[in-house]
């Protein structure tokens, strides 16, 4: 389920991208708007599930802690995902998004594009991330 999950908040990611390019070439983007929509929903839907079998697992205590500590830590960063999906979805191409940022750095670092969500964490080191050309200044990776 975990994966179905990152793969449903990687194809939002696309979406997206490809809405904002349609805003910026004049097309219509409205079946894309409401894609996104569904697939937002859907992922929302899919996270609280794993919420829900990460909660039953610790409590009848079928994970070890540890192992529920990593899984809590995973499901806290497809929240975080979803967050800032929802944020670049609102954002509705006005501004450039960090989508393009996520896969100009799987395809640099060879990482599939389902690991996308992994790598959000290093946008907290960005300074200024867009510029009006869609390029990416004062950022560093850990």
């Amino acid at each position: 389920m975990y994966d179905s999950t990152c793969h449903i908040a990687q194809e939002i990611a696309e979406k997206i991208q490809e809405r904002n390019r349609c805003q910026r070439n004049g097309e219509n983007s409205t079946k894309l708007n409401v894609t996104i929509r569904s697939l937002l929903q859907n992922l929302k839907v899919k996270i609280d599930q794993l919420k829900d079998l990460l909660l039953r697992a610790i409590s009848t205590r079928q994970i070890t802690q540890l192992e529920g500590d990593r899984r809590q830590n995973l499901v806290d960063d497809l929240l975080t995902r979803q967050r800032q999906l929802e944020a670049s979805y609102k954002n509705d191409g006005t501004e450039s998004d960090v989508i393009r940022y996520d896969i100009a750095i799987l395809k640099e670092q060879s990482l599939p594009t389902s690991c996308c969500w992994q790598i959000t964490h290093c946008w907290q080191y960005c300074l200024k991330y867009i510029y009006f050309t869609n390029t990416i200044v004062g950022c560093r990776q850990n």
